[in-house]
């Protein structure tokens, strides 16, 4: 008579209505002894997931236990025991018990010789049903995916741990479907010495499982093993499936083991599943199955046929497809040459292919670079090809687009020259886009293609001088940020000779008057990126020049390349400039270059300026520079100017930390007569200076806001932005002020005011008013109410900002 005796329970896992309970369990034979039990444990889930669960299975046949886990199954459906032991009456303990499994058609394998090719469909092993030798105890837990099994590698071995233990159940899967298994090759046991072969365990027969059906099952008998490791490595084990059978899963249940010399576990080499790809029509079959939906499952299969497919990849791609199909095929290609690039012969046609392909589709970007992948490893280069698409006016701009940036990425001058070439050519967005390449080549490999093509070009090819002048400086600056860092010598003089020669081209563009404007004007912007060479003849510009070009020098001399302290002084100077644009420009240019002695001369500037761009310039130089003098001028664009120059005056001021800013905010913010826009700004502002002394003002204007936009629906904002600094303040007038506005009768002042009583949650008025606001007939007031009321209920409340450190002195 068995004693099996169920002592507690207790919640496992994580707090869900699935979470089951734990059973502590003492299961003891005659004579009954609590201190020596058959067995004694836990029955239930035995991890904090409930991932793992240990089973205790009572049945007519006896007492079983095991544990099963989600991740480990079979593929005939049935549940993979792990662990799996029965109670022997006899003895009075739990021993091991071979995995259960249901009689299959018969099978005999056979010695061959091992195959040189590797399988087509990778079939990697996911789950054993035993741990690896290293496992300290046979659990769940220390399961792990015996992937050495299927990588083609005889040096990794997939062992099990021993010790008297039955063979793990091993289970492979494949991705995707359309096809059948037909053969299996095995190398049983440890062949990297004699030794090892020798010491571990190797399986003499096991059930075969490819489904649930019993046409799925086999009976696999494995009458002559070879004796010695040599035998096993050269001689494998092929076990040929009586016809084709579609499965994407495998399992092997082993029955019978030769044992090792040492007690060892099974050991298994490796394990190879073939399919009918696998056979002569397999490439074909596989290209065809990247057409197919869920095809980024076959592209590593498609991969590894190699070269001999790349050019039907192309072939199928010039015949065009959706945009899965076309990842997939340009990723299979991806692969493949980078594992073994093409030779000139498949380099040829697949130039010929994609390069078609590639001018009349439509691609994603990640396509893109799969295609320039590809064509980066074909050797001979296809730099022809796609320089024929970039000039084809025919083409389309996408197309062009496209052809240009695979270019660029090209290796290798032939490709880099191709590019300069193009420069200049087709629409606006092309050119641009040209530019842009040319630059990011140059900036690595060197600015000397792009002078020789501008030294080639005639006067009459203005559009392309225009754009080879410009990348020239740009790709200059470039390289000098590319080399930032780099203190050789050898490399500075180069630099310094490469400056120096787009310096003097350049220039020669400027001083030739009888160059179109666009020539001249892209060379005076490029004279900003050569640096110093450049600056004597942008200082002649500035101050000689038709006022459009006088307005480009003036940009490009704070462009990052010249020496500061000797552009100032000519920027000064062009504060007094005839031409608005050009005034503009140099107040910009100073504020830029934090020229702080100019301050001065910029206010005296703003006071008499009749031209608004070049006032509102001005107006944001003073509020970067905060000179002495920028402050009251900026006080009284505040107070006094158009609304748009009042609100870049107030941004000033609190950048500049003038003192007297609270003050002038609380002020405007109390003055009926502002626009709406510019009391919300001062709202916005007091709450940024963060001095909790300007709380009880705010809180003073705030009844009269939420009367007066009433009247006024633009003063609705302005409410809400002033309760929001209110709230942000924080402080005793809060609560007053969220209550306020909680009460009013528009659904949006109600919102903003539940918001705000989240912040003012120590008194029992704002918790009571947001408890009522939960059941507000405005979903969005009922909304924000819970919101503020959890945030209430855990304690948290709002944290005012820091102050500004120069607060006002009248505050009360």
């Amino acid at each position: 008579m068995l004693l099996v005796r169920l002592a507690r329970k207790q919640k496992v896992g994580r707090p869900s209505p699935a979470a089951r309970a734990v059973e502590e369990v003492w299961i003891a034979t005659p004579p009954y002894s609590a201190a020596q039990p058959a067995w004694h444990g836990t029955i239930g889930p035995q991890d904090a997931d409930g991932e793992i669960e240990r089973r205790l299975e009572i049945t007519a046949e006896g007492i079983r236990l095991f544990e099963v886990a989600p991740r480990i199954s079979r593929c005939d459906g049935q549940t993979a025991r792990i662990g799996a032991r029965r109670l022997d009456v006899a003895s009075g303990r739990f021993v091991p018990e071979p995995p259960p499994s249901s009689p299959g058609t018969a099978l005999s394998a056979r010695l061959a010789a091992r195959s040189p090719a590797r399988p087509r469909i990778g079939f990697p092993f996911q789950s054993s049903t035993m741990p690896p030798a290293d496992a300290t105890a046979l659990e769940a837990r220390q399961l792990v995916a015996p992937l050495a099994l299927s990588d083609g590698d005889l040096e990794s071995v997939w062992r099990e741990r021993g010790d008297g233990e039955p063979a793990g159940v091993l289970t492979a899967r494949a991705s995707g479907g359309g096809f059948a298994i037909t053969r299996i090759e095995l190398v049983p046991g440890d062949v990297r010495s004699e030794a090892l072969f020798r010491a571990s365990a190797r399986v003499k027969s096991f059930a075969l499982v490819l489904g649930p059906s019993a046409a799925e099952r086999f009976d696999v008998t494995l009458p002559v093993l070879p004796a010695t490791a040599a035998a096993a490595r050269a001689y494998p084990l092929v076990v040929e499936l009586p016809r084709p059978i579609p499965s994407a899963c495998l399992s092997i249940i082993p029955r019978e083991l030769v044992p090792g010399k040492e007690r060892n576990g099974v050991a298994w080499s490796e394990i190879a599943i073939f399919t009918d790809l696998d056979g002569a029509q397999g490439p074909t079959r596989l290209v065809a199955e990247l057409e197919q939906p869920g095809c980024e499952g076959r592209v590593e299969d498609v991969a590894a046929l190699g070269p001999r497919v790349l050019v039907p990849l192309a072939e199928a791609l010039s015949k065009g497809g959706g945009p899965t199909t076309t990842s997939c095929r340009l990723e299979a290609m991806a692969r493949i040459t980078e594992r073994s690039p093409p030779n000139a012969e498949a380099s040829v046609r697949l130039a010929k292919h994609l390069s078609a392909w590639f001018a009349a589709d439509a691609m994603a970007s990640d396509d893109e670079q799969r295609l320039g992948r590809v064509l980066a490893r074909l050797t001979p280069s296809p730099t022809a090809a796609l320089a024929t698409i970039v000039a084809d006016a025919a083409v389309s701009t996408r197309a062009r687009l496209r052809g240009a940036r695979a270019l660029a990425a090209l290796p290798g001058p032939q490709a880099e020259r191709a590019l300069v070439e193009q420069v200049g050519h087709g629409d606006a967005e092309l050119r641009t886009e040209l530019r842009r390449l040319v630059v990011t080549r140059a900036g690595i490999d060197g600015v000397a293609p792009l002078l020789e093509a501008l030294a080639a070009t005639p006067a009459g090819g203005d559009a392309r001088r225009a754009d080879l002048a410009f990348a020239i400086g740009a790709a200059v600056a470039q390289r000098a940020k590319n080399d930032r860092g780099n203190q050789d010598p050898g490399n500075q003089d180069r630099e310094n000779q490469e400056r120096a020669r787009a310096a003097a081209a350049l220039v020669a563009l400027v001083e030739d008057k009888d160059n179109e404007f666009r020539v001249r004007a892209r060379a005076v912007e490029a004279l900003g990126g050569v640096g110093e060479p450049g600056l004597s003849s942008l200082l002649k510009v500035l101050e000689h020049e038709e006022p459009p070009l006088r307005l480009l020098a003036a940009l490009a001399l704070v462009s990052g390349s010249m020496p500061v302290a000797r552009v100032v002084a000519p920027l000064r100077r062009a504060l007094a400039d005839s031409d608005p644009a050009v005034r503009e420009a140099a107040v910009l240019a100073l504020a830029k270059v934090r020229d702080n002695e100019a301050t001065a001369l910029i206010v005296a500037g703003a006071k008499q300026e009749p031209w608004p761009r070049v006032r509102r310039a001005e107006i944001e130089a003073l509020g970067q520079l905060c000179g002495a003098a920028a402050g009251d001028l900026l006080l009284r664009a505040a107070e006094r100017d158009v609304t748009d120059l009042r609100r870049l005056a107030l941004a000033g001021l609190l950048r500049c930390r003038d003192p007297r800013l609270p003050d002038l905010l609380i002020k405007l913010l109390g003055d009926e007569s502002q626009p709406p826009t510019v009391r919300s700004q001062a709202a916005t502002l007091a709450a940024r200076i963060g001095d909790r002394r300007l709380a009880p003002a705010l809180a003073e204007i705030l009844p009269r806001l939420v009367e007066q936009s009433n009247a006024d629906l633009a003063l609705e904002e302005t409410a809400i932005t002033t309760l929001s600094a209110l709230a942000r303040l924080g402080g005793p007038s809060l609560e007053d002020g969220a209550l306020l506005v909680s009460a009013d009768s528009r659904p949006q002042l109600r919102r903003a005011g539940m918001t705000a009583l989240g912040q003012a949650c120590e008194g029992e008025r704002a918790r009571a008013t947001l408890r009522g606001a939960v059941k507000d007939s405005d979903e969005s007031v009922a909304t924000a109410a819970r919101a503020s009321l959890r945030r209430c209920e855990r304690g948290a409340t709002g944290s005012p900002p820091a102050p500004m450190p120069s607060s006002s002195r009248n505050l009360p």
